[in-house]
């Protein structure tokens, strides 16, 4: 696949259906969390293990403490 370098394993924690996409909130690791938007389509659901891919030109990083936008 064309993003297999840049892709993780994740758990989802949590599902939030926003309409059109869905917010998965994932874990990555001890204490690294992520938020991913993705299709209303997706089947994925709080517990499962799933593979996501990075899109570098996608990602926004927030300071935890601040929780300013640091890269975008």
């Amino acid at each position: 696949a064309a993003l297999e370098d840049s892709s993780i394993d994740v758990t989802v924690d949590v599902t939030e259906l926003m309409g059109a996409e869905i917010y998965l909130y994932l874990n990555c690791g001890e204490e690294t969390k992520m938020i991913a938007r993705v299709s209303s389509r997706s089947k994925s659901r709080a517990g499962d293990n799933i593979k996501v891919a990075l899109e570098a030109s996608r990602i926004h990083i927030f300071d935890k403490d601040t929780e300013r936008c640091i890269v975008h």
